[in-house]
């Protein structure tokens, strides 16, 4: 996209302006705090690389009087580890006496955490020092409760105060059976990216979600073949949408059912696709079933088969117009292609035309 975005105030609009969209510029439908409506379908963590870490949500969004495709690239995750201390540091009579007097306001939160930092000097001394080893260079500690439920016998049972490291997901992670003098265990060193979103995000599968601070991918840069594409360089600016005028309706989605046809060539011994048949639902509906009747509808239902021609071979007699006929009647396309180069290359533009979820 080119020329970037505009929020125009009170009216929950944004212009986006891209030579990539036919129509030249299209509106997303904001909510009146200039959050971005986003329905959620499906997500993918890249797991190695320089981008690392990085989470991408697939959905739909509301753009003028219908939904669109668009990708959310979400940057900026953190590893989210938890160092379980060798002792209850926190678990003494002076501390209990400090937590009493931040419930009751007599000490300064600000001076509550400072405390319980200070109990935790030793801990967090230590783990530096392995973070360091892994030239970990940016990274963030902090005391906090947390319950334990499971099975582990060295971990205790219950709420307990344990320290919670922070550090960018392109940096190595700590051992999972990492030890040291100050600590029993680590938790959570093994992570995915994904996992970590879902959880804190509260995500429990498609669902509308609420993007905040986002900014439009330019169309050069993108990575999705999604028709927009936008950036929240922050996860906590993406949660669970309230209930709205605007999220009330679950989009519907564009389906398409894959079947391929292969031959073995022998000189290479591999295989060979000579047709693709591609059926494709418009409007398939992810919530409910679709009705009988609306399956008939004008533009419910696409269809096409392409058949390329076998190297050195020719198509049998009559068959173009044994195609045509076909086609005629059944309101359906079989189109013959000369080679397997010209296959791949309309198939491949027919499916982005489509730009669908597809199921093999």
């Amino acid at each position: 996209m080119t020329g970037g975005a505009g929020l125009t105030g009170s009216s929950g609009n944004v212009e986006v302006k891209s030579d990539s969209i036919s129509e030249g510029s299209s509106d997303f439908d904001l909510e009146s705090d200039g959050s971005l409506p986003f329905y959620m379908l499906d997500a993918y963590e890249e797991f190695y690389g320089p981008n690392m870490g990085t989470v991408y949500l697939f959905g739909k969004v509301k753009v003028g009087s219908s939904y669109q495709s668009c990708c959310a690239v979400v940057k900026n995750m953190q590893r989210c580890v938890y160092a379980i201390p060798d002792s209850p540091l926190f678990q003494t009579d002076e501390m209990m006496k400090l937590e009493k007097d931040a419930e009751d306001s007599r000490i300064s939160p600000t001076d509550f955490r400072k405390k319980l930092h200070d109990a935790a000097s030793e801990l967090k001394n230590e783990l530096a020092k392995k973070l360091l080893d892994l030239n970990v260079s940016a990274f963030s500690m902090a005391p906090v409760k947390r319950n334990y439920a499971f099975e582990r016998s060295d971990i205790p049972a219950g709420e307990n105060y344990v320290l919670k490291i922070n550090y960018p997901f392109r940096d190595p992670p700590l051992s999972a059976d990492l030890k040291g003098e100050t600590f029993c265990a680590l938790l959570g060193t093994h992570s995915s990216a994904l996992e970590l979103f879902l959880v804190k995000r509260k995500i429990k599968g498609p669902s509308w979600l609420s993007v905040s601070n986002f900014s439009i991918c330019p169309a050069p840069q993108r990575v999705s073949w999604c028709k927009f594409e936008v950036i929240v360089n922050a996860p906590k600016d993406i949660r669970v949408s309230a209930s709205t005028k605007k999220t009330v309706d679950i989009p519907q989605v564009v389906v398409t059912a894959i079947s391929l046809k292969t031959i073995i060539n022998e000189k290479q011994n591999v295989n060979e696709i000579v047709s693709a048949s591609v059926v494709c639902c418009n409007k398939a509906k992810i919530d409910t079933p679709v009705k009988d009747s609306e399956w008939k509808s004008p533009g419910m239902l696409s269809h096409f088969t392409v058949v390329r021609k076998l190297v050195g071979g020719i198509f049998p007699m009559g068959f173009t117009k044994v195609a045509a006929d076909k086609n005629s009647k059944a309101g359906s396309n079989v189109l013959s292609i000369e080679g397997r180069l010209f296959l791949d290359a309309y198939f491949g533009t027919c499916m982005l035309k489509l730009a669908c979820l597809t199921l093999f």
